[in-house]
């Protein structure tokens, strides 16, 4: 439920809105003159109309030569009033006032007002890329002048100039260089402090990432004072609704109830119904359903009196849901088709959001009341509108991830400028790509693990779906093991990467230019080793390194020989030798481990993504039938190799499968239904073996036929 714009048309005189703005920024105005200062900017602003024009604004005078702090509020002030008027007649005044602050020798207040313009400017029209390069102009200046303040400001609104265009990628950049700005900065230095850290936070709630939301809007409410943050009601059902969405229910519950009992407070009725259908959610998860239909009951009350129609369609359908929990079967069929009513009405099928979640509870609502022709057509609706949803939801977090990549791959082309750097760059982006890598085949993975439960849910009913259920341990197993590798890796490269830029720095700095020469030429030349020892060669290969390092006086040799064999390095190459000598060579074979570890990591989440691919299709053909009674072309050596992936964990128990495959011709045929025929032809074999011997499978073409034995 949105909070609405309650009388955003009533207009109110000058002097209430100078005692308002007070009331709001008095948490800031410590002392009397503040707030004078501020009711005066409304005041010399009150001659006008909400027509705006011809109105003769006066410049503010007792802004000049203010701290920061007061000049910022006083701006946000005059930019409040100015709302009244056009595009143009703001832009005049702006002129105006920031010609007199240059004259009155303030260049804070100057580009304080310059910024104000560009913002108005790119409110209005975002794709102008005027603005864009004017934008960028005072950046350079105000970096010049050394007015970190100010150019922190700029560098935010030129951020959002860039996602209004939607530039995901010098958006994040932008962000993330205004941010280590005025991070360091107190809420009183930098009153736009709470605002812009929760900018920053739902720019990456958009894309998904949750655990990075929540950093930014923690950052905000653990370093800044509550008391200098606005509108707190909805910043903190922000925070819970992303503590929701990481399943953090207890954490969720808390900030839900801090935002609640400041709305009743405040007695914002809106924030009341909206935070009520949020925690009614978390009872629901908690299975407390009668508390869940109390929150929900009071939601409806809210939605209906603020005509908010997609809480309302949404909270009918989970109220239905739970009346059907309690067997009460014809109310809760008639609280979905109430649903059903304001989303048909209101056009709003096409919202997949709003339909995959009212669908599946009109379809058991009709189910329960014995129409199952009903039932039957709105679940297949549902599977639609989910598939849609997931897709939706899918690009919009892949994008997340690939603009993050490109900021990454924009910046290397910044630093490739650097001449005397750039080797050391390459790695460090090297790593910070190979974890996004890390990180994009996780999501790809636990994306394709949705889908299979979708599909588990859609036939249910059906032989295959039995089949799939008898096998649902060994495929959870062969799904979980490649799983469990990604994630032990990234967990592994998330550890190890602070320490690597740490050294790499340490590198940078300490070494001598030959130095540096010398060990980036053993890493780029060192091979390591695939092959994997026994334990009587590692002991060889161990004491041979040790005797190698005592010959070239190398102390602390066995902890670095372990080090080097564990990595891959099975010989003493000159490379190597030639740095032995190095007193800090002990930290420089530790930065090598550290290095060649990272490699291996990321080779084992390419075996492990490249398994549990095969499975993944394996398992979407498998399941995904086709109901039509038309013949298709049928590879038949993928036909049963499909099948044999979905046994591996059963028959790799102790049935040896042994392939004599010959180059066939594609035949057409039903492919669903020879799916079965190898299914219950391997199943019966298996049994017949116990479980335990010889699985020969042949393919042979003979004239136009393919023989299968």
């Amino acid at each position: 439920m949105n909070k609405n714009a309650v009388g955003r048309n009533q207009p109110y005189s000058h002097s209430t809105l100078a005692f308002l703005h007070t009331k709001v920024v008095g948490v800031w105005a410590k002392n009397v003159f503040v707030r004078y200062v501020l009711v005066t900017c409304f005041c010399l602003l009150g001659h006008g109309k909400s027509t705006g024009q011809h109105v003769n604004f006066s410049f503010p005078e007792k802004l000049l030569h203010k701290q920061y702090s007061v000049q910022c509020l006083a701006v946000d002030s005059i930019h409040q009033v100015l709302q009244a008027h056009d595009s143009r007649f703001i832009d005049s005044v702006y002129t105006s006032y920031e010609k007199k602050a240059a004259a009155g020798r303030d260049i804070q207040l100057h580009y304080l007002f310059l910024l104000k313009q560009c913002f108005n400017k790119i409110t209005n029209k975002p794709e102008d890329p005027a603005a864009e390069k004017y934008i960028l102009s005072l950046i350079n200046e105000l970096a010049d002048r050394n007015l970190t303040k100010l150019k922190s400001e700029a560098l935010h609104i030129l951020a959002m100039c860039y996602w209004a265009n939607k530039r995901y990628a010098p958006a994040l950049e932008y962000y993330i260089y205004a941010h280590d700005i005025y991070t360091a900065l107190s809420a009183e230095e930098f009153p736009h402090k709470a605002e812009y850290l929760y900018d920053f936070g739902s720019m990456h709630y958009y894309f998904r990432d949750l655990e990075a939301a929540k950093r930014y809007f923690l950052e905000a409410w653990h370093t800044i004072p509550p008391e200098l943050i606005l509108n707190k009601v909805s910043k903190l059902n922000t925070l819970a609704l992303v503590y929701s969405g990481l399943d953090a229910i207890d954490s969720s519950d808390y900030y839900y109830t801090k935002a609640y009992d400041l709305a009743v407070k405040n007695n914002d009725e809106v924030w009341i119904g909206i935070i009520s259908g949020n925690l009614s959610n978390n009872y629901y998860k908690r299975k407390k359903y009668d508390e869940a239909m109390a929150l929900i009951r009071k939601n409806i009350d809210f939605s209906e009196r603020f005509h908010e129609m997609i809480d309302l369609a949404t909270s009918y359908s989970r109220y239905g849901e739970l009346l059907l929990m309690k067997n009460e079967v014809k109310k809760a069929l008639e609280m979905e088709l109430k649903s059903l009513e304001i989303i048909t009405q209101k056009d709003m099928l096409q919202n997949h959001a709003v339909t995959v979640r009212i669908y599946p509870n009109v379809a058991k609502a009709y189910a329960a009341n014995g129409n199952m022709t009903l039932a039957y057509s709105y679940s297949n609706l549902a599977y639609i509108a989910n598939e849609a949803w997931q897709k939706e939801r899918n690009a919009i977090i892949l994008s997340g991830v690939q603009h993050k990549v490109d900021l990454e791959k924009h910046r290397a082309e910044i630093q490739k400028t650097e001449d005397e750097v750039s080797h050391q760059k390459f790695l460090l982006y090297s790593f910070a790509i190979g974890l996004l890598i890390v990180l994009i085949a996780l999501g790809m993975f636990l994306s394709q693990q949705g889908k299979l439960k979708n599909t588990y849910t859609k036939l249910i009913q059906s032989e295959k779906m039995a089949v799939l259920g008898q096998l649902s341990a060994s495929i959870a197993h062969e799904v979980n093991t490649p799983l469990g590798a990604i994630k032990s890796s990234s967990e592994e490269s998330i550890e190890a990467f602070p320490e690597i830029l740490t050294e790499l720095s340490w590198l940078m700095h300490t070494l001598s230019e030959e130095d540096k020469k010398a060990f980036m030429e053993f890493l780029v030349t060192s091979n390591p080793a695939g092959q994997t020892l026994s334990t009587k060669e590692e002991r060889e290969i161990k004491k041979k390194i040790r005797d190698t390092f005592t010959e070239l006086g190398v102390e602390n040799n066995r902890y670095l020989a372990d080090r080097l064999v564990q990595v891959g390095i099975y010989d003493i190459q000159p490379e190597l030798a030639t740095i032995a000598g190095h007193p800090h060579f002990g930290k420089l074979m530790q930065l090598t481990y550290n290095i060649l570890n990272q490699q291996r990591s990321n080779q084992t989440v390419h075996l492990a993504v490249e398994k549990a691919s095969r499975i993944v299709k394996a398992l979407k053909t498998y399941i995904h039938t086709s109901n039509s009674d038309e013949m298709d072309t049928i590879n038949v050596r993928d036909n049963i190799e499909t099948v044999l992936t979905i046994y591996h964990n059963r028959l790799k128990q102790g049935i040896q499968v042994v392939k004599n495959y010959d180059d066939v011709q594609t035949i057409v045929g039903y492919p669903d239904k020879l799916n079965q025929v190898w299914t219950n032809l391997i199943v019966n074999a298996v049994q017949a073996m116990d479980n335990n011997g010889i699985l020969s499978i042949g393919i042979q073409q003979q004239a136009d036929y393919v023989v299968v034995s």
